[in-house]
């Protein structure tokens, strides 16, 4: 892999909880990052780490002169998650707007999630799911396509549950009674470790790749956060007994294999918040 020193100016499509410390990281490594917030009075808080900022919203209908200029990037990253709530064909729509916008040369980095994949009580490794058919997560794997079909230079991130800092997932469990899948394996990163991964990507030559990020260690739910919860004086969780939920282990080979990388956090068990 040949080091991409060349690499200056990078885009930011969403300075989120993880678009926007990853925009500083690279601001501190000498980059131009240009970053996108749908909030108008978050411009400023991006200014003031050095971020050119931009007001993106890709609800509303056009925005071409703004597109033009923030395209204009060696690197985009695409950090927007689908709404919860919002329809089926939605993000989809939202994302091909920015499609005619991006340089030919441009490598798209696209934030997707380990959701794609089934439950199905094994490891799951990327080629499992292919498009969208294949999929568990429809929403999401229908834009991983259209990424894959519409740009030269890509790369498909798959993250396990992002956590860390100020999203302790204790929260979540905490005083919770009648819990299900106790026997599962977590499937989780920390924010640090998707920062340095993304580094990673950029500084060096990997093209074309649907890679999952995930810690190698995959502790059992019930142990997980029963531990998390007592590490921060939250009221234990109690999960149900004998459930047979399906799960899934999100194998990290290839990141590790390939591509060469090293974890900060290895086990979520040891994750900084």
């Amino acid at each position: 892999m040949a080091h991409q020193s060349q690499t200056k100016k990078i885009g930011v499509l969403g300075c989120g909880w993880l678009g926007l410390p990853l925009s500083i990281s690279f601001i501190s490594k000498g980059y131009l990052v240009k970053g996108s917030t749908t909030s108008p009075d978050k411009l400023n808080v991006l200014r003031g780490v050095a971020i050119q900022p931009f007001l993106i919203d890709l609800e509303k209908d056009k925005i071409e002169e703004i597109f033009q200029t923030f395209f204009d990037v060696d690197v985009l990253l695409i950090c927007i998650p689908p709404g919860k709530k919002s329809p089926e064909n939605q993000y989809y729509l939202h994302i091909s707007k920015i499609i005619d916008f991006v340089p030919v040369n441009c490598k798209v980095i696209f934030i997707s999630s380990t959701s794609v994949y089934h439950s199905e009580n094994k490891i799951v490794v990327e080629s499992d799911i292919n498009n969208w058919l294949e999929s568990a997560h429809p929403k999401i794997a229908k834009v991983e396509d259209l990424i894959k079909s519409s740009f030269k230079r890509y790369v498909i991130l798959r993250c396990g549950g992002l956590t860390g800092y100020d999203r302790n997932l204790g929260k979540y469990f905490a005083g919770k009674t009648q819990l299900k899948e106790g026997h599962c394996p977590v499937n989780l990163i920390h924010r640090d470790d998707v920062i340095n991964i993304i580094q990673h990507l950029v500084d060096f030559n990997v093209d074309n790749e649907v890679i999952n990020i995930c810690a190698p260690l995959h502790p059992l739910k019930k142990s997980f956060y029963t531990q998390l919860c007592e590490r921060f004086n939250m009221p234990l969780p109690s999960f149900v007994e004998n459930d047979e939920s399906a799960f899934k282990i999100v194998s990290v080979d290839k990141l590790v294999d390939k591509l060469g990388y090293r974890f900060i956090y290895e086990d979520p068990y040891l994750f900084d918040y």
